[in-house]
């Protein structure tokens, strides 16, 4: 059964508790293989918007999720548009969805023009995972098919994005044992609705 969001229309601020209260149009920025899909799949309200159709030039839609796992590379960007493409589109879905799940990308570490266009247009939380939760995140995209390239470059970048932005103030954490789901409801982003509870 499909679980309902709800939310409400107040500005976006950071308590003293570390709670947030959404907007609608809040962007998430997160990492692979954390569940950004699943929060996109099973509430209303909440996009998952993936990078690839925007990089890519000749994607193709419906592709199977298994190809698209393990096609991934990161420096596969076909589409000469991209970023401002991805971020136009952010900006665009904002007034249609109560939530807005993006790909934070290697691009916030690798290319500055990226990141600066992306604070420059942007009001977004980053989630993102703790480094003693990277085993399970490497486990989990060996499940789904990521190829090697993919995910050597994740373990050697992850770090490098813990130091430079896991203690901004628009960072929360996803704890140990945590999928974004988790994360989400424990700082009241999303919440589930109690009548479709199991």
């Amino acid at each position: 059964m499909v679980k309902k969001t709800v939310f409400n229309d107040q500005t976006f601020v950071q308590r003293n508790s570390g709670l947030f209260v959404p907007h609608k149009g809040q962007i998430i920025a997160s990492t692979p293989a954390v569940g950004k899909t699943f929060v996109g799949n099973n509430y209303e309200g909440v996009l998952d918007l993936s990078a690839r159709k925007f990089f890519e030039a000749e994607y193709q839609e419906g592709q199977k999720r298994s190809v698209y796992e393990k096609s991934k590379v990161i420096d596969y960007y076909t589409n000469q548009d991209y970023p401002h493409n991805y971020i136009d589109a952010i900006v665009e879905n904002q007034s249609s969805y109560e939530l807005v799940l993006t790909a934070f990308l290697a691009d916030m570490v690798l290319r500055p023009d990226f990141t600066k266009e992306y604070n420059d247009r942007l009001d977004y939380l980053i989630a993102l995972p703790k480094l003693s939760s990277l085993e399970r995140i490497f486990e989990r995209m060996v499940k789904r098919g990521n190829n090697r390239e993919f995910i050597n470059l994740f373990k050697y970048l992850y770090p490098i994005i813990l130091e430079k932005f896991g203690h901004q103030s628009n960072c929360i954490t996803i704890e140990d044992g945590e999928f974004l789901e988790d994360t989400l409801i424990r700082h009241k982003l999303i919440a589930q609705d109690v009548s479709q509870a199991h």
